[in-house]
């Protein structure tokens, strides 16, 4: 569920906001193999005063409601729009400030505008490395959302080859302390030689509501003579890098981890990696330079992100990347390299209500909310958590998690054939869980399948209700045919041919058996001291499940069950996940400390029965770790 921002008249969405100017500066420059000197009569002094066209967004009328009125002289893309100051949502002007200001518009995520300069007339000054370039102009946005400015010169050869950039912004809303207003922000440059145009791009972005509360104004690009002796500094650049988080965020403040259902999400077209320049020692980089970006040897423009921090968004694939970086000042040039490995690994969870995270919401209470309620769905699963402590391992890599495991799911239903969900909504049935891997990963790899399946091919919850309403279940006729303890030893020996049916099916997407990490079951039958409970559970109306029962049920359900997972991920090659049992032994349904759901809980907490007997959150906690062993060992996290 998306935020939909603030209401106004005329509309809902965010109301614009305004900008005032700044003037600063940080001297940057460039060196030369030869060094020329000129003396100041010799060469011409640069033009004088703001080189861009309505910078202060005077120029024509200003946007009202959720009109769009593109500002003159700038090329714009989304809805950005000149706004104006003091109408009905709008701020009244700030000292300054005139009549309209920039912003981002309406129901656009990322809109720009773009104006390009001539400096030509300043060639000789700029050649000489005696031109600074400052770049000025007021950003910020609305209250405590995050929307941005941020503006961009990049300087640019005859043949508009780019020969580096400065940025300022963005302002965040901690950066304004939550409050409505806009900050200066500045940067000087030394302007490259050869420079002979100059890019400049105002960029805004939306993070929260519908508006895009991304505010600019009064943006100016002045040319001087750069004055004072030049700073110094010299030697090889360091440089280190991070990836942004893909899973575990909450993007819409819904409350729910945001998950990968599409498979544009899955596999996006475009990468981002945020790159750190220091100076030997340690040091912070050098705030006056600029810096020219090179990956796999081509010029790349990196968007500055704050002090020494850098980001590139459009890596197409996931590989490893070679980056360069120079950054010239008036006393020379340093570079670094690093070498980047852009590594995002592709995590599916499948199978039944054990990896679904039955029994524990993602919301718990009056309104239970799942990440799919049709599935019993939840990112508190053991499949979910070890994803997300893949993604919060390491800044260097990141996750993407499918998560399809759904509660009641059997190998024939659900896993590689259709199901209709533990809570039917009627209509066609959902498609088998392979099916919709395939669907959306496509012909990315996959690094891991997490697999939790086999109970319901018994028919756990039937097993369970029989033997709360029967005394001695095990040796009792089951739905009116043989003694359960017989249909539970005929379900065990078919299950090899259904793991044989669900491996067929993931080789078939090129999954290498390895990957595979299916997941033995743990045991719900004991108490504290490690013995069976007695009675393991007693409703309303007398209804008992003994220790006898609870004693069989591990015996003659749980081990075997077990060991025939076992036997798949042998005969298969899969990866066995072992150990939940013997975890649990001292934490099941009548233990003093359980991690298991029982049936009180599962009706505060989701509103019916199905919860019960599962693992709760701690119980899920403690999977999670196994698992995460396991996929240590086979290179899935470093």
């Amino acid at each position: 569920m998306s935020p939909w921002g603030r209401a106004r008249p005329g509309g809902i969405r965010s109301p614009l906001y305004a900008a005032l100017t700044v003037r600063a500066a940080v001297v940057a420059g460039v060196a030369v193999g030869v060094l020329f000197v000129a003396t100041p009569a010799a060469v011409s002094r640069p033009v004088a005063g703001n080189l861009l066209q309505n910078g202060d967004a005077e120029s024509g009328a200003g946007a009202t409601g959720n009109a769009v009125v593109p500002p003159p002289g700038w090329s714009t893309t989304g809805a950005f729009t000149a706004g104006r100051y003091g109408t009905s949502g709008f701020p009244n002007a700030p000292p300054g400030g005139g009549s309209n200001l920039f912003a981002g518009g309406p129901s656009q995520a990322l809109s720009t505008a773009t104006q390009t300069v001539s400096v030509s007339s300043s060639a000789a000054a700029i050649d000489a490395g005696q031109t600074k370039a400052t770049l000025a102009a007021l950003l910020g946005g609305w209250e405590s959302q995050d929307d941005s400015a941020t503006v961009q010169a990049t300087f640019l050869d005859a043949s508009s080859g780019a020969l580096g950039s400065m940025t300022i912004g963005p302002v965040t809303a901690s950066d304004r302390g939550g409050k409505s207003t806009l900050l200066p922000r500045s940067a000087s440059a030394l302007v490259p030689p050869s420079t002979r145009s100059v890019r400049v791009v105002i960029t805004a972005r939306r993070v929260n509501g519908i508006y895009n509360d991304g505010y600019s104004d009064n943006i100016s690009l002045t040319l001087s003579a750069s004055a004072g002796p030049p700073p110094t500094g010299s030697g090889s650049l360091l440089l280190s890098y991070t990836t942004p988080t893909r899973f575990g965020l909450d993007a819409n403040r819904d409350g729910l981890v945001d998950y990968f259902t599409t498979p544009a999400q899955v596999s996006p077209r475009e990468w981002t990696a945020t790159v750190e320049v220091r100076r030997k020692g340690g040091k912070a980089c050098d705030t006056s330079a600029t810096y020219a970006w090179t990956i796999d040897g081509r010029p790349a423009d990196f968007d500055p992100m704050g002090t020494c921090l850098f980001s590139y968004e459009h890596f197409p694939r996931l590989a490893t990347h070679r980056i360069g970086v120079t950054a010239t000042t008036a006393a020379g040039k340093t570079t670094g390299s690093l070498k980047l490995e852009l590594k995002d690994f592709l995590i599916a969870g499948l199978g039944d209500s054990n990896g679904s995270g039955e029994g524990n919401p993602d919301i718990r209470g009056v309104r239970p909310r799942w990440q799919d309620y049709r599935c019993d769905r939840s990112a508190n699963s053991f499949e979910a958590q070890a994803a997300l402590d893949i993604e919060r391992r390491d800044k260097k890599t990141s996750v993407t998690f499918v998560h399809l495991a759904c509660s009641g799911a059997s190998v024939p239903q659900g896993m590689v054939g259709p199901y209709r969900g533990i809570n039917d909504p009627g209509g066609p049935p959902l498609e088998s869980q392979v099916s919709q891997l395939q669907r959306l990963v496509g012909k990315r790899k996959i690094d891991a399948v997490l697999v939790s399946i086999g109970v319901n091919d018994l028919g756990f919850s039937d097993i369970v209700a029989f033997c709360l309403d029967t005394v001695d279940c095990p040796n009792k006729p089951f739905a009116g045919g043989k003694p359960l303890d017989d249909v539970v030893k005929e379900r065990l020996a078919a299950l090899p041919t259904r793991y044989e049916q669900l491996a067929a099916r993931l080789n078939r997407l090129g999954i290498r058996p390895t990957r595979v990490f299916i997941t033995q079951y743990f045991d719900s039958t004991r108490g504290s001291t490690g013995n069976f409970c007695d009675p393991l559970m007693s409703v309303v109306g007398g209804k008992i499940f003994s220790r006898s029962e609870a004693e069989w049920a591990y015996e003659g359900v749980l081990a075997p069950l077990n060991q025939e997972v076992a036997a798949a991920a042998r005969t298969h090659g899969w990866t066995l996940v072992w150990g939940a049992a013997q975890r649990f032994r001292t934490h099941g349904y009548c233990s003093a400390s359980p991690w298991i759901v029982g049936l009180v809980e599962s009706l505060k907490g989701q509103h019916d029965k199905y919860g019960t007997l599962h693992a709760n959150v701690r119980g899920h906690r403690e999977i999670a770790n196994l698992v995460l062993g396991r996929l240590r060992r086979a290179g899935i996290s470093r």
